[in-house]
């Protein structure tokens, strides 16, 4: 990806960022986001993934850089209310936590199916 799209992808998100973070009641939290040229690790071909450390406030999304061109500014929004979302709703996966990954998995199939 050269330096130029790069940019203008970063632009993207931070217009967005604007926009949706006093909305969704985000202000307050420290969000940051990392741009990757490559895969984000452990999570084969997302656009974007989230982590969050809620009782601190903080969480970090993580962005596939060479797929945002081929989203519509529409499609992009719609990621990052996704991502955003998902960093609201991550304490309540504490809830989901048992000593079997598989209950694990299935919290956070319910969480993708209640995150817009």
């Amino acid at each position: 990806m050269k330096d130029n799209a790069y940019r203008k992808q970063k632009k993207r998100i931070r217009r967005l960022g604007k926009k949706w973070h006093q909305p969704l009641g985000l202000l307050w939290w420290k969000l940051s986001h990392e741009y990757h040229v490559e895969p984000i690790p452990g999570f084969g071909d997302a656009l974007a993934t989230a982590t969050t450390e809620w009782e601190y406030g903080r969480a970090t999304i993580k962005w596939y850089m060479p797929d945002l061109p081929k989203k519509s500014d529409k499609d992009l929004e719609a990621y990052f209310i996704h991502e955003l979302c998902h960093v609201i709703v991550a304490e309540l996966r504490e809830f989901g936590k048992t000593h079997e990954a598989k209950c694990d998995e299935a919290a956070l199939r319910h969480e993708e199916r209640v995150v817009p």
